[in-house]
């Protein structure tokens, strides 16, 4: 009978704090869409070294004056030669896809965003082959596919809704039934990967090789190659143990071993997490542990790492590490 209460209780709270996590979760992710649509508006501010955006510059004047920020922030290109080109990377690999009209909701925020990014995708990609035997190059790779995974999430967030919309009718009787194709977001992941590979042949020593990894392991299991991402993501975490991306990788591991149902695997990639207190899946991977817990039968202690969960987040703490570099 005791143990039957743990189990209720367990499933109640678990039940609770999902619903705060959630609304956390939509809460920080409005806030970062308002934040990077605020920063596309923002006009790009000049810098004494020559970066990534002095370049575009040189090869498309009055690109600053559009009013864009193509950058997270700006990046001073390496002085020192990190490595002699080898053989020329087959930069037609990669190559932006014919852009069709898949901008949404004109005028807003959002819409100028990705607008930024269509630019700023056109120009890199001139840059890469006008640098194609530069030292710098691989820091307009990086940036390259950078803006070819945050074009793929542009796309499929779009898709996704149209999906979503399309589905509501049917289930209403006032459609048909619809289909979910990602394949144009895709094709934005499946280059970020070509350029991700690129770096690491070309510099594999470089300060940023675990950048690298890390979003090779992303854009293999957004194209649903598990296997191949979770690859990367060991790879990182055993030679990178000190990245800042580590804390995302040991919860992508995490999510790998939770759905195959290896709760003991899952639990030790969450708790792995768990070393970084600033981690920004924190919260996240003690409720995940929590589950796993109870998967594994200790439905008491589970119920003890809930109300720790629950703790947490009535604290708000202040920002957290996103786990990458800013």
């Amino acid at each position: 009978m005791k143990r039957s209460k743990s189990l209720i209780a367990f499933v109640v709270l678990a039940a609770l704090t999902a619903g705060t996590l959630s609304l956390a979760q939509d809460t920080d992710s409005d806030q970062a869409k308002k934040a990077r649509a605020a920063k596309a508006a923002k006009a790009y501010t000049k810098n004494k070294k020559e970066t990534v955006n002095d370049m575009l510059a040189k090869q498309s004047p009055g690109f600053r004056g559009k009013n864009v920020a193509i950058q997270k922030q700006a990046i001073a290109l390496p002085t020192a030669i990190q490595a002699q080109a080898k053989t020329p990377v087959p930069l037609g690999q990669v190559k932006p896809p014919r852009s069709n009209d898949l901008f949404r909701d004109v005028g807003t925020d959002e819409e100028k965003l990705e607008q930024v990014t269509e630019e700023g995708i056109q120009e890199l990609y001139k840059l890469t082959q006008q640098y194609s035997k530069s030292p710098n190059r691989g820091e307009l790779w990086l940036r390259l596919a950078e803006l070819y995974v945050e074009k793929a999430k542009f796309i499929e967030y779009r898709l996704q809704k149209e999906y979503d919309d399309k589905l509501a009718l049917f289930l209403a009787q006032k459609g048909p039934k619809p289909i979910l194709n990602l394949a144009q977001s895709k094709e934005y992941n499946l280059k970020a990967i070509k350029l991700y590979e690129f770096y690491i042949r070309d510099f594999p020593k470089s300060l940023k090789t675990d950048q690298a990894l890390f979003f090779l392991g992303y854009n293999n299991v957004e194209l649903d190659r598990v296997l191949a991402g979770i690859n990367y993501y060991k790879q990182l975490t055993k030679e990178y143990p000190n990245s800042p991306y580590v804390s995302e990788a040991y919860f992508a591991l995490g999510e790998y071993y939770f759905d195959n149902d290896k709760w003991a695997d899952a639990l030790k990639a969450y708790s792995d997490v768990l070393r970084n207190r600033r981690a920004r899946l924190y919260t996240f991977a003690l409720y995940k542990i929590a589950w796993c817990q109870y998967r594994l039968g200790h439905a008491g202690q589970g119920l003890k790492t809930l109300e720790q969960v629950v703790a947490l987040s009535r604290r708000q703490e202040g920002p957290t590490d996103s786990g990458g570099r800013k």
